[in-house]
């Protein structure tokens, strides 16, 4: 036990000072972030059409107050022309510095029809419009059959939907908090890859440059995997503490009700997922670094491994819309897909106490039979240098005794 956490500490240390571990923990969210936000900010101003030149032609004697009124709500600008054909608009157009015109006929409550010219794409606006003067005819018409303005408002009302959750005989409201566990499922998910990659990266240095010879003349292969494994493993979880404070920093600035949502027992259950997640990929990780000859070869193969756990991610659509069914229930019983499943699973649902205590129970024993077969594989391979070893050569060390 002294050997093992000697190792980590000195993995530990080594691992937090990372170039890449530092740049993907601080740098690389705040890209992220700013990236978001200027791709968010940019969108939302084009589609709200705030920054689009626009001019209204109006032939009736009653649309443009009302238009101007909804304009002037939205922050939506809007020039108002009175060219008095449709050839003169044209030419009022291609003459002018508008992006759109839009044209309104002044049988427009008959036809139900109205005319939209734009030069290009960024001026195909039409959503908007379409549902402000939908609202403004659909009032004139009732107006014209004689309702009055609060029997208007009365029979136009939206409906409003008030999603609720069902969670056996409880009932919460719906809100981005149900799914917030899985947003921090994939973050958490993305740590562990980091790690494990970071881990692979030790073992086949060390491996390359000999070190482990004098390695494991004082410490035994398990003592040195085992360590490098805690080791990652904390490295893991001080990224994804680093992460969840982030994360409470931008919800206390956007909704701090969202805290309460945020720091269930959920996020406990995720948390336990992860670190088996993280154990099974650092014991594959172990056994592709003991097995390759160089960097190359073991990036190579650990791209590969590092793909199985995200296979349940392409069936996220259908483990959503129902994850107590059969899909769902398969992948949480296949150990290399549990924790990724069980993580998607928990952002969308409130799965059964006896499948979660399954679930637990066939990662315990699956990783501690992966732990013990990648640290006899890790100590045969470990020493052998200058070619990659294939499967069949790993099955032949799986089942020698010697170890």
């Amino acid at each position: 036990m002294r050997d093992i956490l000697r190792v980590a500490q000195w993995e530990f240390t080594k691992g937090i000072k990372n170039k890449t571990f530092l740049f993907l923990t601080f740098v690389f969210p705040i890209i992220i972030v700013l990236i978001t936000g200027v791709v968010s900010y940019f969108t939302m101003r084009d589609v709200d059409g705030s920054n689009l030149n626009l001019a209204i032609v109006d032939e009736t004697d009653f649309m443009t107050t009302m238009l101007e009124e909804n304009f002037t709500h939205h922050e939506y600008q809007a020039e108002f022309i009175s060219p008095d054909s449709l050839a003169e608009i044209e030419k009022t157009f291609q003459e002018g510095d508008y992006d759109a015109i839009l044209h309104i006929p002044e049988n427009v409550v008959e036809t139900n029809e109205v005319y939209y010219f734009f030069k290009e794409i960024s001026g195909l606006e039409t959503d908007f419009i379409k549902n402000i003067l939908t609202d403004i005819l659909v009032n004139k018409r009732l107006v014209d059959k004689g309702y009055s303005p609060l029997e208007i408002k009365e029979l136009t009302a939206n409906v409003r939907i008030i999603n609720r959750l069902i969670k056996g005989e409880e009932e919460e409201e719906f809100s981005f908090g149900i799914i917030l566990p899985f947003f921090m499922a994939m973050f958490m998910f993305f740590a562990v890859f980091l790690s494990g990659s970071i881990l692979l990266q030790s073992i086949i240095t060390e491996k390359t440059n000999r070190i482990v010879e004098i390695i494991l003349s004082s410490i035994s292969a398990r003592a040195l995997m085992f360590g490098k494994i805690i080791a990652y493993a904390l490295i893991s979880m001080v990224q994804i503490l680093i992460w969840l404070l982030v994360a409470v920093l931008l919800i206390l600035l956007i909704d701090p009700k969202l805290l309460a949502s945020m720091f269930t027992f959920k996020i406990i259950l995720i948390l336990l997922y992860v670190f088996f997640c993280f154990a099974i990929i650092a014991g594959l990780n172990a056994i592709i670094g003991a097995s390759t000859k160089d960097a190359q070869s073991g990036n190579q193969s650990a791209g590969y491994i590092m793909l199985i756990p995200l296979i349940p991610i392409y069936f996220t659509t259908s483990i959503m819309q129902n994850p107590g069914g059969v899909l769902s229930k398969v992948l949480s019983y296949i150990p290399f897909f549990t924790p990724t499943t069980m993580m998607i699973r928990l952002g969308f649902s409130t799965p059964p106490a006896k499948e979660i205590i399954a679930t637990f129970a066939l990662l315990l024993v699956f990783t501690y039979i992966l732990m013990i077969l990648a640290a006899k594989l890790f100590r045969i391979g470990m020493l052998m240098y200058g070619k990659n070893v294939n499967l069949k050569e790993l099955i032949k060390w799986a089942r020698s005794k010697d170890y």
